[in-house]
């Protein structure tokens, strides 16, 4: 499944906005891919910023704040603060 699936497989809420942005640039990079979680899939993506769909693993966050510069905004779902 490329990016743009992901995007797309997204549910279509508005909170869903940025990260659905962020996955159909050509700069972006994906971290921590969990096709198999509800209510959508689980990662962190990259562009500038990152975004966190889900609850990637810990790792995967970190990797995509490394691959960022470690200078990204993360966004997350306010349900997902704590996890993040």
């Amino acid at each position: 499944m490329n990016l743009r699936d992901i995007a797309n497989a997204l549910p279509d809420l508005p909170r869903w906005v940025e990260t659905r942005s962020m996955l159909l640039s050509p700069r972006a990079r994906a971290f921590g891919m969990d096709l198999n979680t509800t209510p959508a899939p689980s990662f962190a993506v990259v562009q500038h910023d990152v975004g966190v769909a889900g609850k990637p693993n810990r790792q995967a966050i970190l990797d995509a704040v490394d691959h960022s510069g470690g200078h990204a905004i993360v966004l997350a779902v306010p349900e997902n603060l704590a996890w993040v």
